[in-house]
């Protein structure tokens, strides 16, 4: 994390230790799954008059990844609410791979106020490769926002497949 980040930890409630270690769980277990890591938007390209493709990189570390990067492309869309305030949707994918090159696909929701210097986001597992073929799973994400991008860290959990992985 750059020196402008590291002084804001964050803490989602029930946090603790992230367990960073890519040790392998038992075939049809549950495994909390915590993250955390920084987002650096590097594009916003302007999709008609109201919305926005944003791309961007992060690394972070998490529960059975270790290390990892990945790579995000997310809608940004604003909408009113019935009271006038505008707020907006995010939606988009993307991809997580670790060290040993294993990659890790999810879906991404989120919304918030205009100028949100805070956004929650849910994440939901598409599909994997190699240890994290035929994983399912969801977390959370509390993200804050940063001027290149966000800090975030996340709490959920991921669901080892029966029977063994699929090699890539």
């Amino acid at each position: 994390m750059t020196p402008s980040t590291t002084t804001r930890r964050l803490r989602l409630p029930g946090s603790r230790n992230l367990g960073l270690g890519a040790g392998a769980g038992r075939a049809g277990q549950t495994i909390p799954f915590r993250s955390r890591g920084e987002i650096l938007v590097e594009s916003v390209i302007p999709i008609g008059k109201r919305a926005a493709l944003l791309r961007g990189r992060d690394s972070g570390k998490g529960t059975l990844l270790g290390r990892y990067t990945s790579e995000y492309r997310v809608e940004a869309r604003p909408t009113k609410t019935k009271d006038g305030t505008v707020i907006w949707r995010y939606e988009g994918e993307f991809t997580s791979t670790t060290a040993d090159g294993d990659t890790l696909t999810a879906r991404l929701e989120a919304e918030g106020p205009s100028r949100a210097t805070e956004v929650t986001a849910k994440a939901t597992v598409l599909s994997g490769t190699g240890r994290f073929a035929n994983v399912r799973g969801a977390w959370t994400s509390r993200a804050i926002a940063t001027p290149a991008g966000f800090v975030y860290e996340s709490a959920g959990e991921l669901i080892l497949p029966k029977g063994p992985a699929k090699k890539r």
